[in-house]
């Protein structure tokens, strides 16, 4: 878990999708599920950022590119991918926050 400011910033949990799908709606696509699925398979980490019980932000780390040329090119390192933040609260360092939360090799 990180904190900044009054965000907090922690990998999604199995209660955590249906917050953040409400707060952060993805419609059919169903993006936090999916995301949170790579994480249980050990493909991610999707972190969600919060203020209080509301999730603000997230943020998917893929354990190594999505994209097979950067992989050929580079090797197979990871990837940070889907950072977003609500609307009105963009401009606030809660995308940064969750920058930093990422975890470091």
């Amino acid at each position: 878990m990180h904190r900044t400011q009054d965000v907090i910033v922690r990998p999604c949990d199995d209660a955590a999708v249906a917050i953040a799908e409400a707060c952060m709606p993805t419609g059919a696509n169903g993006f936090h599920q999916t995301r949170h699925e790579q994480q249980t398979a050990g493909q991610s980490t999707h972190l969600l950022a919060w203020r209080g019980d509301e999730a603000v932000g997230h943020l998917n780390l893929l354990r190594r590119s999505k994209y097979d040329v950067v992989v050929e090119r580079l090797g197979p390192f990871p990837e940070m991918n889907a950072l977003g933040v609500v609307q009105h609260l963009q401009g606030r360092g809660i995308g940064t926050a969750l920058i930093r939360a990422v975890p470091r090799r």
